[in-house]
């Protein structure tokens, strides 16, 4: 345990035991777990009203898929005789202590329904995760400069120590309670776009399957891990348009702002099945958004052909479902009518600076007359007709180029993430560092990070090049979709007698005992 040992420091030793009791679960129903901090998360659901003001006149745009298609952290030196000043403060830093911590908790879980920690840990989640805290508003001057000094102080002894927690992480203070500071940080592709998928319209067969609802949210996943959550918060008052519903092959249906309004942040897009006409495997409609914003698409549609659904492989309907969203994102929307700036209608090509870094000049769109016709991995250049809609790029995964890849692309590419740049999204870099999120509490001389992440990892289960003529439908997906807890605690170590901290039930009086 780590406590100090005169009068004074029985106040930090106190807090840091409230810590530690939090979060170690001494209490009756005690422990750390995934329930507590991954509560059930609902559906968005859109609401059809009937009209209460003049609609906004909004072109419903159908994009189709063809079924087949588709640091080093600095250390202090490790001594047994303390500092002579803590390093987060001027104070002076108590005789017979000692920097240290340990690892409290460790608890990996699989993440079958493929539960989104965004839903719960996000940025936009400040405000609930302060009321859950009770916390009280923090000093203008807080900041997390003693967090990082405990940690850097600590991480002399146990290098390994708050793994999660890297240099360069902002910790953005919530609040304070009973003198322990709390902050939050994420890392990797935490604090991204979140994509809400509404399935109340889609049969029992779609809507309650939890392989399917899985397969969906990694497929939005799969775009939103880069788009960085920039977006405006937009305030809809009730009867305001808010898009179009894709209905069979019955005209479209208006969706307006239910009678208590709703606050939009993010992407919301519904998603049902439908008997398609031909080989289609699914259609979108470009996610709706006002003028004002930037290229902020707030509400779409998508269907997915029911015969699809059924008998696809696994990797053909994740990269449906994948190409789709992309469409609702405005992946590879060009303007055939010649009025963005970008789009090349003569040339067929898109000439946006991203992606023209990306591909080393413009890139085509796809050939209108045959979206099977691909010379050298790009569309025929003969071509001269042009779909503004799909890539002619073949590694995209907007392209009709399934049977004509050495490997189909089932993921967003990079070319892809580029066209989303040049229409105005921020788009991250690529990591590999795990999707988390953290909270920390911290006093003068102790401390606790407590980490969630995420580890995503979507790949073909038996990547062979395709051939004309082979048989190899790439039917499997290898995914890996793990939850990972974590807790640690550390500060400065008594080295002479410490304070016990109390236990439940109550906090009876204890006799000081010896340090371990």
């Amino acid at each position: 345990m780590i406590c100090l040992s005169d009068a004074k420091r029985v106040t930090a030793c106190s807090a840091f035991a409230i810590l530690v009791s939090a979060l170690s679960g001494c209490g009756a129903g005690g422990g750390i777990t995934f329930d507590t901090l991954l509560p059930n998360s609902g559906v968005a659901a859109a609401t059809d009203t009937p009209p209460t003001a003049a609609p906004t006149t909004a072109a419903s745009h159908r994009r189709s898929t063809r079924q087949g298609d588709a640091a080093p952290v600095s250390t202090a030196s490790d001594t047994n005789a303390a500092p002579e000043k803590s390093p987060s403060t001027a104070a002076a830093v108590p005789a017979g202590t000692k920097a240290g911590g340990r690892r409290l908790a460790e608890r990996p879980r699989s993440n079958p329904r493929a539960a989104d920690l965004l839903d719960h840990w996000g940025h936009r989640q400040s405000d609930r995760i302060k009321e859950g805290l009770s916390l009280s508003a923090p000093d203008a001057e807080a900041n997390a400069a003693e967090l990082q000094a405990l940690r850097t102080a600590a991480q002399a002894d146990d290098p390994a120590l708050a793994p999660d927690l890297h240099d360069g992480d902002e910790v953005q203070i919530l609040g304070t309670d009973r003198d322990v500071t709390y902050g939050r940080w994420a890392g990797g592709s935490g604090d991204t776009l979140s994509i809400e998928f509404d399935l109340s319209r889609a049969t029992p067969e779609m809507r309650d399957s939890p392989v399917f609802r899985a397969m969906l949210e990694r497929a939005g996943k799969a775009w939103s891990r880069r788009i960085a959550d920039t977006w405006t918060t937009w305030e809809r008052s009730a009867g305001e348009h808010k898009g179009w519903l894709f209905n069979g092959a019955d005209p479209d249906i208006e969706v307006r702002v239910g009678t208590d309004g709703e606050t939009s942040s993010g992407l919301e897009i519904d998603v049902v099945d439908e008997d398609l006409p031909g080989d289609v495997a699914g259609w979108a409609n470009t996610g709706a958004q006002r003028s004002e914003d930037a290229w902020e698409p707030r509400f779409g549609s998508m269907e997915i052909d029911r015969t699809h659904l059924r008998e696809a492989g696994e990797a053909a309907l994740f990269a449906t479902l994948t190409h789709e969203i992309g469409h609702v994102l405005g992946a590879w929307m060009g303007d055939p009518d010649g009025h963005d700036s970008y789009t090349d209608t003569e040339a067929g090509t898109w000439t946006g600076p991203s992606v023209v870094a990306v591909h080393g000049g413009p890139a085509p769109f796809q050939d209108d007359s045959d979206s099977h016709a691909w010379v050298d991995g790009e569309r025929d250049p003969l071509a001269s007709e042009y779909d503004f809609h799909h890539s002619g790029v073949c590694a995209s995964i907007l392209s009709y180029c399934r049977f004509s890849a050495a490997l189909p692309a089932f993921l967003p590419q990079p070319i892809d993430f580029a066209f989303l740049a040049d229409l105005g999204m921020t788009i991250t870099e690529e990591t590999d560092r795990p999707e988390t999120y953290g909270l920390a509490g911290w006093t003068e001389y102790a401390a606790f990070a407590l980490s969630l992440s995420r580890e995503l990892e979507i790949a073909l289960a038996d990547p062979q090049p395709y051939y004309d003529g082979a048989v190899n439908p790439w039917h499997k997906l290898e995914v890996t979709d793990r939850l990972q807890l974590g807790v640690d605690a550390f500060g400065y170590r008594s080295t002479g007698p410490s304070v016990r901290p109390c236990r439940p039930p109550g906090c009876p009086a204890r006799p000081v005992m010896p340090a371990a």
